[in-house]
């Protein structure tokens, strides 16, 4: 019976190598894949193709040309034009609704306020408290006293 015993420290030795040899085998798939996607972030980090470059200057060039209006539809204005007849109408006192195009019969968004008060927009700025500011050592005020 001595010859059909199984030497058990050989089976562990082999699987034990077995075990290392996968976990090895394992990193390095990871090593390569993480290789590869790093290359391929890299490559796409790069320059733009130039088509990119071609259709990025057409819509600039667009963007900068007026449109009159047609029919029904509204025209454009270049972004800079927009923004200086922005600031000359926030300018003359006009309020911001006008300018910012909202129709003087739309509904305000809620305001945090449900008790009632102004919108965001027409808000003005806060007046300044009448009590001195806490001491940084006194910590935050908390709700109930204390």
């Amino acid at each position: 019976m001595a010859e059909r015993d199984i030497n058990t420290s050989t089976v562990a030795l082999i699987g034990f190598i077995g075990a290392l040899i996968v976990f090895a085998i394992i990193v390095l798939l990871q090593v390569v894949y993480f290789r590869w996607v790093s290359a391929r972030e890299a490559r796409d980090r790069q320059v733009p193709p130039s088509e990119w470059s071609r259709v990025r200057t057409e819509q600039e060039a667009r963007l900068s040309v007026p449109v009159p209006p047609q029919g029904n539809e509204a025209g454009s204005l270049p972004i800079s034009a927009a923004m200086d007849a922005v600031i000359k109408d926030l300018r003359a006192g006009k309020p911001i609704r006008e300018v910012s195009g909202q129709a003087t019969g739309a509904t305000s968004p809620p305001t945090a306020n449900s008790a009632g008060g102004t919108a965001p927009n027409d808000a003005k700025a806060p007046a300044v408290p009448a009590h001195p500011a806490q001491d940084a050592t006194e910590g935050p005020a908390l709700p109930g006293g204390n």
